[in-house]
């Protein structure tokens, strides 16, 4: 339902709030996965660590949730996978609210795929201060995917000095090469 809002609604100021509700859905659900993943091997150290049986067992008992968070957290991804058009648009979209293409922006880093990536790198030269920082951080979030995007628009003005930022940011050695 808030695909279809944030696409297109008589009433612009549900339409802001269903694109940036969209775009927070999104960042949760890419959130969670990473936090589930996160957790694992703190579990496992911790377990790992355990002098006694009854810290042995905690941990135990906190490395089996771990790992049962993990696939209940990805559950969620395919929910959310058939949003990225709509947060591309509302990103290209210079007469949408700040916000929205803001968070659309940092929602679209979690995709991570060559359309998102493209619009993310496009929006580095945004006339939206607010929209370009978070396509900086978007952008970095994608990780090595958007290198190769982003080598180009070093040479591009206006997205040259983002794009090296960007690449910084991300500091992988194919980024520094």
């Amino acid at each position: 339902e808030l695909t279809k809002i944030a696409g297109q609604t008589a009433q612009p100021s549900v339409q802001r709030l269903a694109q940036v509700a969209l775009a927070d859905v999104v960042l949760a659900a890419y959130n969670g996965v990473q936090k589930a993943k996160g957790a694992l091997p703190v579990a496992q150290d911790a377990l790992a660590k355990a002098k006694d049986d009854a810290t042995r067992t905690t941990a135990q008992k906190g490395l089996t949730d771990a790992q049962a968070a993990i696939p209940k957290a990805e559950a969620a991804l395919p929910l959310v996978g058939g949003v990225e058009p709509t947060l591309s648009a509302v990103l290209k979209d210079l007469n949408a609210d700040s916000e929205a293409r803001a968070q659309a922006a940092l929602a679209l880093g979690s995709f991570a795929s060559p359309t998102a990536i493209v619009s993310l790198v496009t929006a580095l030269g945004d006339f939206d201060a607010r929209v370009r920082d978070a396509a900086l951080a978007g952008v970095q979030s994608a990780g090595p995917p958007a290198v190769g995007p982003l080598t180009a628009a070093l040479k591009r003005p206006g997205t040259g000095a983002a794009a090296a930022q960007a690449l910084g940011g991300i500091g992988t050695p194919v980024a520094v090469t």
